[in-house]
Order: C-alpha cells, then sequence, then structure tokens
C-alpha cells in the first residue's frame, strides 16, 4: 500500500482477510451512482502501484482520472459496474483472482452475507484470501477509516482554481487495539498526487498563503 496510507496500519501492511470500512462519499446513493472518495483510490492506487491486482464493484463512474493520478496502475483493475442483485457473489469470485476489493454496498448486508465473504475473503489452506474494502458500513470491519478534517487550498478572493486538498485520515478499530491513528496527507495535490502534509508544501500550494480574504463588493 501506499507509504502515507501505510501510517494508519499496524505493521503498514493491509493483510489478506482484512475488511476496511469507509464512510460513504458525501452525496452517493445507489440511483445516483458517485463514484469513490479520494481515501478509497488511495487505497487501491497503492496496491496496484506496488504489483496487486484490484477489483472494484458497483462504481460505474470510478473515476480512471483520479485514480492515475494518485499513482493507480490501471492495468492492474478490474471493474465490475452493476452486480444487481449478485454483488455477494461477485465479490467471492473476485476474492479468488486479485489482492483487494473495493465494494460499494448498494443496501446495508444482512448477517448471512457479512459471514459468507468474511470467509471468502479470509486466507485458509484452500484459498488465498484478499483485502475487502467497503464504501459504507460493515459490521465486522477490522479497520474503519475516515476523514477527520479537510482542507481545500487555491481559492483566494473569491477566485481562483483549487490546487489540492489537506485532509486528516483516522483509522481505529479491532486492528488498532481501539487506538486512533492519523494521518496528515494531500489528498490531492496540486499534481493530483498523494503525499504527506507539510507547512512548507501548503504554502507552495496555495498562493494565497498568509492573506486574509476581503469582500469585494462591485
Amino acid at each position: 500500500m501506499h507509504e502515507c496510507l501505510s501510517l494508519l496500519v499496524p505493521g503498514g501492511v493491509l493483510e489478506r482477510g482484512t475488511i476496511v470500512a469507509l464512510p460513504p462519499r458525501p452525496g452517493s446513493s445507489p440511483q445516483l451512482g458517485t463514484g469513490p472518495g479520494y481515501l478509497a483510490l488511495g487505497l487501491l492506487a497503492g496496491a496496484t502501484a506496488g504489483g496487486a491486482w484490484a477489483a472494484a464493484v458497483g462504481f460505474p463512474d470510478l473515476g480512471i482520472a483520479a485514480a492515475a493520478g494518485l499513482g493507480a496502475d490501471l492495468s492492474r483493475f478490474l471493474l465490475l459496474d452493476e452486480p444487481g442483485d449478485r454483488w455477494p457473489e461477485a465479490v467471492a469470485l473476485l476474492a479468488k483472482a486479485v489482492d483487494i476489493v473495493l465494494l460499494r454496498l448498494p443496501h446495508r448486508p444482512t448477517g448471512q452475507q457479512v459471514r459468507v465473504l468474511t470467509s471468502k475473503v479470509r486466507t485458509t489452506e484452500r484459498q488465498r484470501g484478499a483485502v475487502l474494502v467497503v464504501a459504507g458500513d460493515w459490521p465486522e470491519a477490522h479497520l474503519r477509516m475516515r476523514t477527520d478534517r479537510q482542507q481545500w487550498f487555491g481559492l483566494g478572493e473569491g477566485t481562483g482554481h483549487l490546487t489540492g486538498r489537506r485532509a486528516a485520515i483516522v483509522s481505529d478499530g479491532r486492528a488498532t487495539r481501539g487506538r486512533n491513528r492519523t494521518a496528515d496527507l494531500w489528498l490531492p495535490g496540486a499534481d493530483g498526487s498523494m503525499s504527506a502534509y507539510s507547512e512548507a508544501s501548503g504554502a507552495q500550494w496555495n498562493p494565497h498563503a498568509g492573506t486574509r480574504p476581503r469582500l469585494r463588493i462591485a
């Protein structure tokens, strides 16, 4: 995984069989078909850049350009846009073929679905296992990640272009033994990539740093 996100995971690596729950992107719904957020794309980008295979289930508008900007190897992506009611079977099948699966839940999973898919991604003598990243609530998640605070850069006195987003990413859950882990990141930075945030980079990428916005009357 990407070195910036490895700070959020005990041992720095997502082991096969791990289930990660992410909050759905604001405004997303099965009807609107909103793509995944930058955090989800960052997890997949880091994995594929390191040689892993990834699959995304239920994202007809994944955001290929954003994923590429974050460093993803698009030749290692498998996309299943609209699995319909057979999404559990699709995830179970893909877990045998790829290293990490990103899933958007169409609805809250049943207890049976949670148990079956948890067993399908687990590593055993007969199956290699995979990492399951869920955009939505998953009762048996080992790790939960969320964006705690964010700040967009680039806009000055009502004009300009967004140049990057500073985001504080927090992880907690059973895998962290109840202790929060935090990483302060550019997600994305001015060049579309993901990197650690610093005050120096903030001043470099924000042309209006240190200035106070003024009310402009026309």
